[in-house]
């Protein structure tokens, strides 16, 4: 059984390990290359400025996009609040409406809440029954004060794409800003930004093999969306983000954008094969579980699942070297999920879901000691279900 340090980790929604291609890239920037891209003088502020340009454009290719549309972060967090606030703050426009939905990441929900408290007015779009909006759901939603939509692409807890190359259009024709958050798409998904309209996409590195505390802002130059940076002072990413640049970071995140976007199509197909042997593996068990999110259109490496009668300490104990998660990494330790409970899904289900994420470092047999144990887990609940109610008690 082939182990990531210890145990069988299935976790890639909440992060993933530093790919060592991307680590060995970084390695000389933490240690001899340690200059300033600020530092216009000398040689080692060249070299690092010229490492953060190179990462600049890698970044932009995976969203088909110029190196100048995009201001390096801390991460994706960061990247939300500067496109909700930036956008808020740099709008003349009152009021100033921003739809979204409750089952967005917790980041993005909390930066709608500063917004309001800032004045603007937040709607919420509710989902249809498989978490997904698109132009219908849109359509009835927006009014003469919408000024912005803030989305997910591929969502974080179950997996469901929404159609942003028909919503961009869309928010286009009516003038309305659009920011995506591609957190968990980017590099994995194709993300057209300028062609599909898309005026902000929020990246995060530690989603794509890259190291944590680096993330990226695609701010559209073409439809030049109203922008007021967060943090000022140096003059840093062209006056949109200031503060002395996380050179590791940086490159890490530009390295793992090209070796993602590079694999993304066998990646791709490597994901959809696992999952799709997982399910067809527990198909004989289809009344014991529910597949929560879109049944085809969701992100490769994603199935969420709720397991019916099955008690969260059975699932604990046959899964405790397993990482996995039944919520978002940014919500452990909160009972419950919101996403779920926006769906509407009973308690009793929410407190049996598994988040399962395959991705690269994933080995044939990690999959099959998964399968193998879900697969006994499920058989178990089903005898179980099928002794007469006199047995159970005993």
């Amino acid at each position: 059984m082939s182990q990531l340090n210890t145990g069988l980790y299935f976790d890639y929604h909440a992060t993933t390990p530093v790919d060592p291609k991307v680590f060995a890239a970084m390695k000389p920037f933490l240690e001899n290359e340690f200059g300033n891209p600020s530092s216009a003088q000398h040689r080692w502020g060249w070299k690092a400025e010229g490492a953060c340009e190179a990462a600049r454009a890698y970044v932009a290719k995976a969203l088909n996009a110029k190196s100048k549309e995009i201001v390096f972060t801390s991460g994706a967090t960061e990247s939300i609040y500067s496109a909700i606030l930036g956008a808020l703050e740099g709008s003349n426009d009152e009021p100033f409406e921003i739809l979204s939905s409750p089952i967005e990441h917790k980041a993005t929900l909390h930066a709608l809440k500063k917004a309001e408290k800032r004045g603007a007015r937040v709607k919420w779009i509710q989902p249809n029954s498989f978490g997904q909006i698109g132009l219908q759901e849109i359509s009835a939603s927006i009014g003469p004060e919408t000024k912005m939509i803030s989305l997910l692409h591929g969502h974080n807890e179950i997996g469901t794409l929404n159609p942003i190359h028909e919503i961009g259009p869309f928010c286009r024709e009516r003038g309305i800003i659009f920011h995506v958050d591609a957190a968990q798409s980017f590099a994995k998904k194709i993300i057209d930004a300028p062609s599909w309209g898309i005026d902000f996409v929020s990246i995060s590195g530690h989603k794509v093999y890259g190291p944590k505390g680096v993330g990226a802002l695609f701010i559209n130059s073409a439809t030049k969306p109203p922008f007021e940076p967060l943090f000022t002072g140096g003059g840093q990413e062209r006056g949109l983000r200031g503060g002395t640049h996380n050179v590791p970071g940086i490159v890490g995140l530009g390295q793992a954008a090209r070796i993602a976007f590079e694999q993304h199509e066998a990646e791709s197909q490597r994901m959809r094969s696992f999952r799709e042997q997982l399910l067809s593996g527990i198909s004989d068990f289809a009344d014991q579980f529910v597949l929560n999110g879109h049944p085809t259109e969701r992100l490769d490496h994603n199935i969420n699942i709720s397991l019916i009668g099955v008690s969260p300490s059975a699932i604990i104990n046959r899964f405790k070297d397993i990482a996995f998660s039944s919520s978002s990494a940014c919500s452990s330790g909160v009972a419950g999920s919101h996403v779920l409970e926006s769906l509407n899904v009973p308690q009793e289900l929410i407190r049996t879901t598994m988040r399962i994420g395959f991705g690269r470092m994933t080995k044939e047999e990690d999959f099959n000691e998964l399968l193998s144990r879900l697969q006994s887990l499920l058989a178990e609940n089903q005898t179980n279900k099928s002794k007469p109610e006199a047995s159970q008690s005993l």
